[in-house]
C-alpha cells in the first residue's frame, strides 16, 4: 500500500514536494525471550522500531541519534506550516521536529530514550525504560530492576542491576532516568526509589530464620 501511495504521487506530480514519514506503533517480540506479541517488557524487540523520513529538503542517509515518536507529530506541524511547533492547541509537544536534524541545519540535542508502559487499567507491570544505545535501564514498578549493556549483550540476556561491578553505571542511568521522568512530568516519580531494590537484593542470600 505505501508502494501504490508513492506511484499514485509521483503520477500526480506530487512526490518531490510531499513529506512522508513511516513508522510503526511498537515492534513483535517474535519469539524473542519466549514471548510472543508485545507487552509488558521493554526489550528493543518491541521499542526500537524503524523510522523514515523523506522531504524534499533531506539528503538520503541513516542517523543513530535516539527519537520517539512523540517527534512525529512535531515534524508533521512543521512540515505543514513551515515553522516549528512547541504545542499543539493548549498541549505542550513533548517531542521535537526531526526536519532541522535531518536536513543538517541544527545539531540534536537528545542524547538518551526515555519511554513508558503503564501496564493494565490497573496499573500492573507499569515501566520505565531510558536507553542511550549503549546500556538500557528498565524500572519496572511492580517487579525486579533491569540494566543491559547493550555493546556487549545486544539480545539483552545478561541482567546487570543487581551486578556489584556496575552499580555505578546503574546508579549513573538511574539519574538520567529520573531527570527524564521530571521533564517529561511523569506521574509515578515518587515510586522511583532504587535503595528499594537494593536493599531487597543485600537480603536475598541472607539465611531464613529458623521458626
Amino acid at each position: 500500500m505505501v508502494g501504490e501511495v508513492v506511484a499514485t504521487l509521483k503520477e500526480l506530480g506530487l512526490y518531490d514536494t510531499t513529506t512522508i514519514v513511516f513508522t510503526a506503533d511498537h515492534g513483535d517480540m517474535a519469539g524473542s525471550h519466549g514471548f510472543a506479541s508485545k507487552g509488558s517488557y521493554m526489550y528493543d524487540e518491541i521499542y526500537r522500531i524503524p523510522l523514515l523520513l523523506k522531504s524534499a529538503s533531506v539528503a538520503p542517509g541513516r542517523a543513530d541519534q535516539p527519537v520517539h515518536l512523540m517527534d512525529v507529530t512535531a515534524t508533521c506541524l512543521e512540515a505543514m506550516s513551515g515553522r516549528p511547533h512547541t504545542e499543539m492547541g493548549d498541549q505542550e509537544l513533548h517531542g521535537r521536529s526531526l526536519l532541522p536534524f535531518a536536513e543538517g541545519t541544527a545539531e540534536w540535542p537528545r542524547t538518551c530514550h526515555y519511554a513508558e508502559y503503564h501496564g493494565d487499567w490497573y496499573g500492573h507491570y507499569s515501566a520505565r525504560m531510558v536507553t542511550d544505545g549503549k546500556w538500557k535501564l528498565v524500572w519496572n514498578l511492580s517487579d525486579r530492576g533491569e540494566l543491559y549493556d547493550l555493546k556487549n549483550d545486544p539480545a539483552e540476556l545478561q541482567n546487570r542491576f543487581y551486578d556489584a561491578s556496575a552499580r555505578a553505571v546503574r546508579d549513573h542511568y538511574f539519574e538520567v532516568l529520573v531527570d527524564e521522568a521530571e521533564r517529561l512530568g511523569d506521574g509515578q516519580l515518587r515510586h522511583f526509589i532504587p535503595d528499594v531494590e537494593q536493599a531487597l537484593d543485600d537480603c536475598a542470600d541472607d539465611p531464613l530464620p529458623v521458626l
